[in-house]
């Protein structure tokens, strides 16, 4: 990448990495992205900002952005009115309402199906999770100790999953339970 590249520090399997990751994409902003366990981030971003927290983006100039709301809005300023790199995402009236409608919904009114169908469902979801959270560990640790932060970490992500409400469900509705509704609704 080009010295005009922004970094994105964060992780693959992140929601709000990923909103960021689109963003940039999106707005063909050259970047590159680094995962949060990296030795650059651990020794640079993490003291700038206080804590570890993803994703962060580092402009060219070397300015430190946290927060994918944020990010965005940081960086709409920074290139609004540059068609080369496409549209830009806070159009005037009421079209500029109803995309911060989307955005709005999007982030936060989708955020606890999104911790649902992520966190309650480890048969399906466990690899990925364990996969997922090696972009974010620091390097040189053995399988023990990775294990062990990945059960600290994914344990964290519950709870807070469990903060904003998100339940687990104790077994699915039999096939027997929901066939009345099924019919009923292929008949209507």
């Amino acid at each position: 990448m080009t010295s005009d590249s922004y970094t994105l520090y964060g992780m693959a399997g992140s929601l709000y990495t990923a909103k960021v990751r689109a963003y940039l994409r999106q707005r063909r902003l050259p970047f590159v992205e680094k995962p949060a366990g990296g030795e650059e981030f651990l020794k640079t971003v993490v003291p700038h900002v206080g804590r570890w927290i993803i994703p962060v983006v580092k402009t060219p100039e070397g300015e430190l952005l946290q927060d994918g709301t944020d990010i965005i809005d940081a960086l709409e300023k920074r290139h609004n009115g540059d068609e080369r790199l496409g549209p830009t995402l806070a159009p005037e009236g009421i079209v500029g309402v109803i995309s911060s409608l989307f955005e709005l919904f999007g982030s936060e009114g989708l955020l606890r199906p999104a911790m649902h169908y992520r966190w309650n469902f480890d048969d399906s979801n466990l690899a990925f999770l364990q996969a997922a959270f090696e972009d974010v560990m620091p390097a040189g640790m053995n399988a023990e100790e990775r294990e062990a932060t990945f059960l600290k970490s994914s344990g964290r992500m519950r709870k807070a999953a469990q903060l904003f409400g998100v339940r687990r469900i104790a077994s699915r509705p039999s096939s027997a339970a929901t066939k009345p509704f099924l019919r009923f609704s292929s008949t209507t």
